[in-house]
């Protein structure tokens, strides 16, 4: 799960239909459907019923809505932060050393903010 997933599911809770929410999303209502297909999968529940034409949510949903609206709000609150080159050297530093503790080494590059950020990976 992740937090763009969040988002695409928040978009068609709000506007209770995946083509509406794949417009405000700037998805198509495909690719929207299999971001809500892989959020059921992994939280192992299903988050809308279809009733006609419209998708109805589930109480599940409901309470995901809940907590995904607080991690978006946390997460736009540290973008800022996030684009700035000694947080990002910062944030590799340590999480090289957490995982150094742990026998790893730091082989690996992610980018998920699209920006560059050394992150390790455990020594098999």
């Amino acid at each position: 799960m992740d937090v763009h997933q969040l988002e695409v599911f928040l978009s068609v809770l709000d506007t209770g239909s995946v083509t509406r929410g794949a417009e405000r999303v700037h998805l198509s209502p495909a690719a929207v459907s299999l971001q809500l297909q892989g959020l059921a999968e992994h939280l192992q529940t299903e988050l809308f019923v279809r009733s006609g034409r419209k998708l109805a949510p589930t109480s599940m949903a409901y309470r995901l809505a809940e907590h995904a609206r607080t991690v978006i709000d946390q997460m736009r609150r540290l973008a800022p932060f996030r684009t700035t080159r000694s947080w990002r050297s910062e944030m590799a530093k340590s999480i090289c050393r957490l995982n150094r503790s742990t026998r790893a080494t730091c082989t690996r590059t992610l980018s998920p903010t699209r920006k560059r950020l050394r992150v390790c990976r455990p020594i098999n």
